[in-house]
Parts: structure tokens; C-alpha cells; sequence
């Protein structure tokens, strides 16, 4: 058992003293863009995340966008990223670059802060001026394809 663990002991001292550890957020960015695979585009993210507060990314086509948005996704905590990539890879055409998955991600948001604000015009109306759901729809010009959908959610 004891020359088990010295072998095992030996193993992991190899192994760990072959790793090179980058802390990529305090990388700068000419650092980042060294990086040759498509990893270069999560080191990146992570540097502007650091330096700005925010993240634009460019419009390059990534090699393996399917697994640098579910790394993305796997480093931030966000399943935004990958909901996105396959709601697009669902459609015709897909998506090829972080920017196109980040398009849609705020896209959705837009749509749900627009279906928030129109919910909420809706009660509005029918508090202040005791109109139905159907009269509030109507005084906004909501579609009457849609009032179906704002109606489930009063």
C-alpha cells in the first residue's frame, strides 16, 4: 500500500509539474490574440470582460464554434450561450461566430423586455381605464394573432 501511494505521489508531482497555469483574464491583448486556436476568442472575452466591463466580440468564423460557446458557456455559468447556439443550429444556416450567438442571446432579452412592457401597458389601461384586455389590446395595436399569447400571461 505505502509504495502504491510513493508511485501514485510520483505520478502527480510529474503530471503537475508539466502544467502551465495562465490566469487568461490578466493576460493583455496581445497575449490573447497569440492563442492560435479558437480558444483565442475565450481568452479574449475574458480580457474585455476584465479591461471593460463588456464584451464585443468580432465577426471571425470560428473552426469549432459548437464547443467554444459550450466552453464559454461552461466558464461563465451562463446557459445563455449555448441556448442560443441551439436554438440557432435549429434553423437553416446556423451560426458561425461568437458574435452571431451573442446577437440572439440579446435579441431574446429584447423580445422578453418588449413583451414585459407590453403586458404592462396592457394592465395599465384596463386599471385606468376599465378597459377589457381585448379594448387595451386593441388601443395598442397588438396583432390579433398575438392577443391569444398576452392574454394567457394577464
Amino acid at each position: 500500500m505505502q509504495k502504491l501511494l510513493e508511485s501514485y505521489n510520483n505520478v502527480l508531482a510529474d503530471i503537475v509539474n508539466k502544467i502551465n497555469l495562465f490566469e487568461i483574464a490578466w493576460l493583455d491583448r496581445e497575449q490573447a490574440a497569440k492563442f492560435r486556436s479558437d480558444f483565442r476568442v475565450v481568452a479574449d472575452y475574458f480580457v474585455q470582460l476584465r479591461e471593460k466591463g463588456d464584451y464585443e466580440p468580432n465577426r471571425e468564423e470560428l473552426d469549432h464554434i459548437q464547443e467554444t460557446i459550450q466552453l464559454l458557456g461552461v466558464l461563465t455559468g451562463d446557459c445563455r450561450f449555448e441556448e442560443a447556439l441551439n436554438e440557432a443550429n435549429s434553423e437553416q444556416g446556423g451560426v458561425h461566430t461568437v458574435s452571431e450567438v451573442l446577437d440572439r442571446v440579446e435579441a431574446r432579452g429584447e423580445a422578453r423586455g418588449e413583451e414585459r412592457e407590453r403586458l404592462s401597458n396592457i394592465r395599465s389601461l384596463m386599471e385606468t381605464l376599465n378597459f377589457t384586455s381585448r379594448q387595451a389590446m386593441d388601443a395598442l395595436k397588438i396583432p390579433p394573432s398575438e392577443q391569444k399569447k398576452y392574454e394567457a400571461k394577464l
